[in-house]
């Protein structure tokens, strides 16, 4: 029979344990020196495989999986070698095989090009160095990477000087920097059908986390004119698709200050980082990657009614200050919302001295209501709220 193969940094941490009980760790087969991997575990249970933490050793799935093997992910990282892997082995498959333009999923210069071929609007894309101009704002991000790690706010003049001197500048995406509101929009896709999962608001863009501002998110009642106009949007851009993988994919938009229309940034085919999928676990009483994994190995089941949930969630991640901690503060809320996770990562005599990603943080907090508008109130005091006190 032939094996399905979950590749996934924790599925411990985000899978159900009804799930897990078909993803049992096992015995170790393969060891990566510390100084290049880490190990690669692997649990054999009925006919299934699981591989996660570091890079897979495809070779070493295949040797495995004497049958073949179908492998799911929830890492975009993982999918161009995957599929390369998966076209010279006609015993290895994807949940990407009938896409004729997979890379439009995941790269984001790549999702740009798709868009203009299908006369969808999205940022301009900059192809040649010729197109810059001196004083415009561009945003150069790396096509591949999360939580807006790399991404950079320069001004045509700046950027002309990083094009000329950056190795590799194709493994950027640049194009034009859109003034505006920045939102996720999450769907499932099942059986080539797409379902709409939720649409959050980001208080701030993320990249701001890297100047000390938090990351944050509000999602939205289904009835807001956002979500609408987000979701038609959307859906113009996973349609102009010949098909689309099993699974979750999650997409962030910003709405123009200057003509109040969607752009996308891009599309990444997992399930959303922070604590979003934990909000929507709560939200609709279901496990968001237990139906991403399900949905890729192609298993049959019934899709969850996404309904207009009970009570409306917020998640923030602090970041951390550079200096000394002295001492933590709470969170408190003033409009009534529910504290649902509160846990510090930061404890006085900790010492940061530089932010590199979404794991420097002092604090994780999700906050829940079941009156939208009181929400709201306590996610804008996220503005003044500080989780420690550093040394001057």
């Amino acid at each position: 029979m032939r094996k399905t193969v979950l590749l996934s940094y924790n599925p411990k941490e985000h899978c159900s344990q009804a799930f897990l009980e078909k993803f049992q760790p096992g015995e170790l087969i393969h060891y990566f020196p510390e100084a290049t991997k880490p190990s690669l575990i692997c649990a054999y249970k009925e006919d299934q495989l699981l591989f996660h933490h570091g890079s897979p050793d495809y070779d070493l799935i295949r040797t495995h999986a004497d049958n073949g093997a179908h492998i799911i992910v929830n890492e975009e990282s993982y999918i161009d070698d995957l599929i390369t892997f998966a076209s010279k082995h006609s015993d290895i498959t994807t949940a990407y095989d009938d896409m004729e333009n997979y890379k439009a999923l995941f790269l984001k210069a790549e999702t740009k090009r798709h868009l203009k071929s299908k006369n969808i609007r999205a940022p301009h894309l900059i192809d040649s160095i010729t197109d810059i101009k001196d004083n415009k704002t561009y945003m150069m991000k790396p096509n591949l990477a999360a939580g807006a790690q790399g991404a950079r706010v320069l001004k045509g003049y700046q950027l002309k000087d990083i094009y000329t001197t950056t190795e590799n500048i194709s493994d950027y995406c640049i194009e034009e920097y859109i003034e505006g509101t920045i939102y996720h929009f999450d769907v499932f896709v099942y059986k080539n059908e797409i379902f709409s999962i939720g649409c959050g608001k980001y208080r701030v863009p993320p990249i701001n986390f890297y100047q000390h501002q938090e990351v944050s998110s509000i999602l939205l009642p289904s009835t807001s004119p956002e979500w609408h106009i987000i979701e038609s949007y959307i859906f113009e851009i996973l349609l102009s698709f010949n098909s689309l993988p099993g699974g979750v994919l999650h997409t962030e938009v910003c709405i123009s200050d200057t003509d109040n229309l969607p752009y996308l940034i891009e599309i990444n085919p997992r399930t959303p980082g922070g604590k979003v999928y934990y909000a929507y676990d709560r939200m609709y009483n279901i496990n968001l990657h237990d139906l991403h994994f399900w949905a890729q190995a192609d298993v049959d089941f019934e899709v969850p009614s996404f309904r207009q949930p009970k009570a409306y969630y917020a998640w923030a991640y602090f970041p951390s200050q550079i200096g000394k901690v002295r001492s933590l503060n709470p969170f408190i809320p003033q409009h009534g919302s529910e504290i649902m996770m509160s846990e510090y990562f930061s404890a006085p005599g900790d010492t940061t001295t530089s932010i590199k990603s979404f794991r420097d943080k002092d604090y994780c907090l999700v906050i829940a209501h079941n009156n939208f508008d009181h929400l709201n109130k306590d996610f804008q005091t996220f503005k003044t709220f500080k989780p420690a006190n550093y040394e001057q």
